[in-house]
């Protein structure tokens, strides 16, 4: 009987491992990122499975400017929005189009005049769940916008079948006047969330640079309502990573109570702990750094290990300013070391993709956790790139939590 329920045992356990390799492979096989190119308005897909490179144009004139910061992609990757500005010679303001465009056909749905702006931005976080409409967040030069209109800065929502702004959300509200927002500053939306019916975004200070602070509010679209959020990851910054499958999500936040940098300006964030939120609702800390500030969060292999950057002081010349480091769920850390700088990191199936770059080449490569060797996708000598999408694919349901440390 025992040999009986030991064959039984290594049969199933047999077909598990079968089950994962499986999903793995179904994850590769679909999985592919996008990059931009700012200089050439070039946007580049680069499959996993086989490394192989379809490229796609934008559609706008040499001397458009289109920011990879202020674009964004639905969840399937099929629509992008974009602001395409326009600057004229010896004017500090540009004129600004709201793009939607089907990536594969290269047909534009909508077309959107905003008008001058001083700054623009489309988070892969705008589109509705059924890509119908897309929110965008615009600042205007205060000096150009008339006292009587006071829209400085305006959070849109546009329906792109019409080409219509159906909401807008700006200083003139009565939501905006009683809440926190502020009705004389410029800020920035950074949506954070469009479930349809309501818009979650963080107020990002206009012209800040470093990491910053930005309260959250959640917009309803139905009702006009501004709520502050207040705890969790929505509470004050944009920097958060979230596994939605098993209900778990990592956020940067300040802890007081331990060491941390003191020597930033304000308003840059000093995030020394990551804070982590599990499908019951507990929190805990998973991780603190004392003498560097936390950047990206971006959990790695489906959510196995956690990456982080680390920003150094500018006056400690024996470290490189910028490194990553993976956390995995055991608490164990390992620095994630490559030959160039690292642009941009994004989770994929077994581990995660990098793009570096040197003074001759970009390079996107993956990297599998456990391998030494990493494989090369796609090289180019031009500069100006960067990853501004990538393929989700569902999270490990028997993940074990990370271990806390406070």
């Amino acid at each position: 009987m025992n040999n009986q329920y030991s064959r039984k045992a290594a049969v199933l356990v047999s077909l598990f491992i079968l089950v994962v390799n499986a999903i793995s492979i179904h994850a590769a096989d679909n999985w592919y990122v996008l990059l931009y190119n700012e200089i050439q308005h070039e946007l580049v897909q680069v499959n996993l499975l086989d490394s192989s490179v379809q490229s796609f144009e934008l559609g706008v004139e040499p001397t458009t400017r289109v920011s990879g910061d202020s674009m964004g992609f639905s969840a399937d990757g099929q629509r992008v929005a974009f602001c395409a500005e326009t600057l004229e010679p010896g004017v500090s303001v540009a004129q600004t189009t709201l793009v939607v465009r089907d990536v594969q056909s290269m047909n534009n749905l909508a077309q959107v005049d905003l008008g001058s702006t001083l700054g623009c931005h489309i988070s892969n976080a705008a589109f509705s769940p059924d890509h119908s409409r897309v929110a965008v967040a615009i600042v205007r030069n205060p000096q150009d916008v008339p006292a009587a209109d006071g829209r400085i800065w305006q959070l849109l929502v546009v329906d792109i079948a019409s080409g219509q702004i159906v909401y807008d959300l700006n200083p003139t509200l009565a939501a905006v006047v009683n809440s926190d927002l502020p009705v004389d500053q410029l800020i920035l939306a950074e949506v954070h969330d469009f479930d349809g019916s309501n818009v979650t975004f963080a107020g990002m200070p206009f012209g800040v640079g470093g990491i910053v602070y930005g309260d959250v509010y959640r917009w309803s679209l139905d009702y006009g309502s501004l709520e502050r959020l207040t705890g969790g990851p929505h509470s004050n910054t944009s920097l958060f990573d979230t596994l939605p499958d098993v209900g778990e999500t990592v956020w940067l936040d300040e802890e007081s109570s331990l060491a941390t940098i003191d020597t930033l300006p304000n308003p840059m964030g000093r995030f020394n702990v990551v804070r982590m939120s599990d499908v019951s609702g507990d929190t805990s800390i998973i991780y603190h750094a004392e003498n560097a500030v936390l950047a990206n969060p971006t959990y790695v292999a489906g959510g196995e290990q956690l990456a982080l950057m680390l920003h150094m002081p500018m006056s400690d010349a024996t470290v490189p300013q910028n490194q990553w480091i993976a956390l995995n769920r055991g608490g164990a850390v390992t620095q994630l070391t490559s030959g160039d700088p690292i642009l941009d990191l994004v989770d994929a199936p077994g581990g995660y993709i990098t793009l570096t770059a040197n003074s001759n080449m970009h390079t996107l490569s993956h990297h599998v956790l456990g391998n030494e060797t990493d494989n090369t996708l796609w090289q180019s000598e031009f500069d100006g790139w960067q990853i501004v999408w990538s393929s989700q694919y569902p999270a490990p349901m028997d993940l074990a939590p990370f271990v806390s440390i406070g």
